[in-house]
């Protein structure tokens, strides 16, 4: 078998540099609707929703008419409502007059008729969905989850009587060290969830050292004070009158100026309370928001002994545009099955998903953050479809340079995904299944072909532990250090709620709040004086003279040159030339743009009376823009309002700029509108490259497409000169069953977009190999030494999805089972126990639970040796109490605690559920000084968090573990 897979990658090599003669396209029916919401056949939506439909091409306005739509209620009746085509000319809303009924099915028919610019006419188009059932009371309660409670212990204010803080004093604001930190300014909220309340609520902006220079007290629970990408300021506000939410309160964005004067709000629409984890205002003027949205739902359905009147939470992302028109909606339980998350699926409310925050691609897609997935998942703004999901067992990516002792979760509960200038994206470890459990900024650089992750950059707190279960961010600074905020710390650690840290990691400032106050993010931006604002002026210009707007001899630079093709002026003339760092305020577009990048240009005049300006960037100067070919110029007359109209632009290529020609004064932007006009090339993503698949009867194969399309032409080989073609056929899907596979046999297959006439490039070549059912030992497979003590990760090679069981063999003989997997994983990290003897003869057996024939076990014997002194040093010393983390943990069935006490005394170790039940009594005597590690077996327990609490004299001690079966 290892043979083949070698012939296998020959082969594949061979192919991806084999030119490969092209076939027809074969005609289909375009599909209507790149994008609907609700999505078709889905269950408990909102009775308050819209519908919402995208077609890949513009549409005629005057074409999409009331009498076109039929939306009927299969309870409430025929629906009216405002049909009409929002601001990018391709996005169809229909608003109801009215709410649905609850628990009813809806159906929608889109009758012939609407054309698009090319005067194509849509095709008829029905789908439905159902509407959730009522009786659930929608409380806020995106923070309030286990984690917050175990950190805060908080009291509740069951009175429900609102405190009033409007004369509390602000917050204290501790800074604990302080070492030339870089300029800029901390930006932060806080909110005293103490009762009764100790200090006032305030979002804060502080200088570089730490101190206060202007503040807002506010009425109500503030969250993640911060500028906006078109340098506006907002925050969420929650009108919470406890520590905790009550039924009926709400949270919105309010958006400030420079001085911090409201100039706005933002709530969510179509029957969803806002959500405080994010919120994003887009360069082309649309905002992004989102939900926790709780529906009933019968999990029994899903879990064996789930419950049947579940209170589910659905995380909900949402897109309004500048008519506050909902013009894209995602829900996770569209898309992402409920199995996959790392809660205990038996409770009687979950959260599966707890999406905790979003960015906006470069390529215009969504990156998102899913604390209990462990993942992050990129998301098509386009389809709505998963493109690809990051972390966890149930990710597709490979991790470079990471630490092994994490795996599978290298990054465990994260927040705070954010793209970065240089292309790589970083976020906030939680890092809850660490062992110890510890936070840390980490930044990675992806392949999103090959899926690869590649460890950058990582930052940890050096004077001790900080780890937060909740909440938190991690922001790359303009000198490649660090600014974390710190969440909600851990108190059994280190308490800091914002450290910077040097390019070295060491740490640049540090500062604390007051127990009980909650910082859900906190930042450093450069702010008034500190943005870079160049701005040069070129006084009695003439025609014909090109302009470069530099002003070397003050080192001020704009990077804009202006050909003056045509020029009229006064005898007294000037042009001047304005750089500003941030997307445009109030966009509109007469175009539909994809991406708006975050820099503006001011060009301004005196004494000029008419003109044509050729006006050039280089795009060295210009690191924002990530895509020059696709990048074009866009220019409305004055600053802030208007709307802007793309400009002839053209792009040289040889000197990597940008051209474009003006008549015109006012503000500039740069964006995409390319993914509207052009066929792009797709992205296989399923199976993965090289993977070896069972010979089922039949095998998906998915790809996802970039931008917009009509449909796919898919093309699949089944030989090694690549002269058979199996399948030649185009779709309007983005996946395709594969039937009667052949086992013992390799499959090569690639796809390319329709747009129009427009046809795509292919995309890279994939294979993938068809193979009886197999385990194979990667390591250890002979030679390895690896010592008593130490956690080393065994490794194998497999295409079955059920569980396998690891069993130790030394010399002929079985002595234990490691360990029992869960799910499809491919490595398992052992901590080597100490009552091993050492010796040269030991192997690693994996056996398929389901079908004990399938197994394989290590090639040649590896060496268990003694640990080292220091280790041993360790082992045998007892200076104080303490208890670990449990490992495995997740853990299904048993999992090892480790404890060590100094003296003679009574040990007792009790594990808890989350009720506060006694479910297990591990050690109940008296214990001499030393470590110990006790085996904690679940096999009759449920799936869940447990706790599990050490007492030994006046030592108490309690930690979290949590079992997935």
């Amino acid at each position: 078998m290892k043979c083949y897979s070698k012939t296998f990658l020959r082969l594949f090599i061979l192919l991806t540099s084999t030119v490969i003669i092209s076939f027809q396209t074969n005609a289909q029916q375009e599909k209507p609707f790149q994008y609907v919401s609700p999505k078709p056949n889905s269950e408990m939506v909102s009775n308050e929703t819209n519908i919402i439909l995208r077609h890949v091409a513009k549409i005629q306005e005057s074409t999409v008419m009331q009498n076109l739509i039929s939306v009927v209620g299969s309870k409430s009746g025929i629906h009216t409502g405002d049909f009409l085509l929002t601001d990018d000319d391709q996005t169809i809303v229909f608003n109801p007059h009215k709410a649905f009924a609850y628990d009813e099915t809806v159906t929608i028919l889109v009758q012939q008729g609407i054309k698009t610019l090319a005067n194509l006419k849509l095709p008829d188009y029905t789908f439905n969905f159902k509407t959730e059932t009522e009786g659930i009371t929608q409380i806020y309660d995106g923070v309030f989850d286990e984690d917050i409670d175990l950190v805060g212990d908080l009291p509740y204010n069951s009175n429900g009587n609102i405190i009033n803080s409007d004369t509390l004093p602000a917050p204290p604001i501790t800074i604990d060290s302080l070492n030339n930190p870089s300029s800029g300014y901390i930006f932060m909220a806080t909110w005293d969830r103490n009762l009764p309340h100790q200090y006032g609520n305030f979002i804060f902006i502080l200088d570089s050292v730490g101190h206060i220079v202007d503040s807002v007290r506010v009425n109500g629970a503030p969250f993640d004070f911060q500028v906006q990408p078109n340098g506006m300021l907002s925050y969420a506000l929650g009108e919470f009158a406890a520590n905790v939410p009550r039924p009926g309160e709400e949270l919105q964005y309010i958006v400030l100026d420079s001085t911090l004067a409201v100039v706005d709000s933002f709530k969510m629409k179509n029957g969803y309370t806002t959500d405080f984890h994010e919120f994003l205002m887009l360069p082309n003027g649309h905002v992004m928001m989102m939900s926790y949205h709780t529906i009933i739902f019968d999990m029994s359905t899903i879990v064996p002994g789930g419950q049947t009147n579940c209170s589910l939470v659905i995380n909900v992302m949402q897109e309004q545009d500048t008519d506050r028109n909902v013009v894209f909606e995602w829900r996770n339980i569209d898309y992402i099955p409920i199995t996959d998350s790392d809660l205990d699926l038996t409770a009687s409310r979950i959260n599966y998903g707890t999406l905790n925050a979003f960015d906006v691609d470069n390529d215009g897609n969504i990156l998102a953050s899913f604390r209990n997935h462990s993942e992050i998942m990129k998301i098509s703004r386009a389809t709505g479809e998963v493109m690809w999901r990051m972390g966890s067992p149930r990710g597709e990516f490979t991790y470079v340079g990471e630490h092994e002792e994490n795996a599978p979760y290298y990054h465990a509960r994260q927040h705070n995904i954010v793209r970065l200038p240089n292309g790589n994206i970083s976020l906030f470890d939680n890092g809850e299944f660490h062992q110890p459990p510890y936070s840390r900024g980490v930044e990675y650089a992806l392949d999103e072909v090959n899926k690869v992750a590649t460890l950058v950059s990582e930052v940890r707190y050096p004077n001790g532990n900080i780890f937060c279960r909740t909440a938190g961010n991690a922001q790359r600074l303009a000198n490649g250090g660090w600014f974390i905020g710190y969440g909600v710390p851990d108190p059994q650690n280190v308490k800091r709620n914002a450290v910077e840290y040097h390019p070295d990691g060491s740490v640049a400032l540090e500062l604390s709040l007051p127990n009980g106050i909650l910082a859900y993010r906190a930042y450093k931006f450069p702010w008034k004086e500190l943005i870079q604002r160049p701005s040069v002026t070129h006084f009695d210009l003439i025609q014909g003279f090109t302009y470069t707007f530099n002003d070397t001899l003050n080192s001020i630079f704009t990077d804009v040159k202006i050909k003056f093709v045509e020029l009229t002026a006064y005898g007294y003339n000037e042009a001047t030339i304005t750089r500003l760092p941030f997307g445009p305020v109030q966009a509109e577009f007469n175009e539909k743009i994809n991406i708006v990048y975050p820099v503006s240009i001011i060009y301004d005049n005196i004494g000029i009376f008419s003109h044509t300006s050729e006006v050039s960037i280089d795009f060295s100067k210009y690191p924002e823009i990530k895509n020059p070919k696709r990048t074009s110029f866009f220019m409305r007359a004055t600053p802030n309002q208007g709307v802007f109209t793309m400009l002839p632009t053209v792009y040289d290529s040889l000197s990597n700029t940008l051209i474009a020609t003006t008549t015109n004064f006012g503000e500039i932007v740069l964006g995409e509108i390319d993914w509207a006009y052009a066929a792009n090339v797709p992205i296989p993503y399923e199976p993965a490259n090289y993977k070896k698949v069972l010979p089922l009867d039949s095998l998906a194969l998915r790809w996802t497409g970039q931008g917009f399309y009509d449909m796919f032409q898919l093309q699949i080989f089944s030989d090694s000169l690549f002269s058979d073609a199996v399948i030649d056929t185009t779709l309007n899907s983005s996946f395709y069953i594969l039937r009667n596979l052949v086992n013992s046999s390799i499959y090569f297959w690639r796809v390319r977009s329709i747009l129009g006439s427009e046809v795509s490039e292919w995309s890279s070549i994939w294979g993938f190999e068809v193979t009886d059912a197999f385990v194979d030992m990667i390591s250890p497979n002979g030679g390895e030494a690896w010592s008593i003590g130490s956690e080393n990760v065994i490794r194998w090679e497999t295409n079955i999805t059920d569980s396998v069981r690891l069993d130790l063999l030394y010399g002929q003989q079985i002595i234990s089972t490691l360990d029992t997997t869960f799910g499809y994983p491919s490595a398992y990290r052992w901590l080597i126990p100490t009552n091993l003897t050492p010796d040269t003869s030991y192997k690693i057996i994996i056996t398929s639970i389901n079908n004990s024939s399938i197994v394989d076990t290590s090639y040649a014997s590896f060496s268990i040796i003694p640990p080292s002194e220091v280790e041993t040093e360790k082992e045998v010393l007892a200076e104080e109490y303490s208890i670990s983390q449990n490992y495995p943990n997740p853990f299904n069935p048993s999992t090892i605690i480790s404890y060590q006490i100094p003296e003679n005394s009574f040990v007792s170790l009790i594990v808890f559920d989350v009720l506060g039940n006694e479910v297990a009594t591990l050690i109940n005597e008296n214990k001499q000084p030393g470590s110990y590690e006790v085996t904690f077996n679940a096999a009759n327990l449920p799936s869940g968090v447990y706790f599990y609490t050490l007492k030994s004299g006046d030592f108490i001690n309690t930690k979290k573990m949590l079992l997935i079966k």
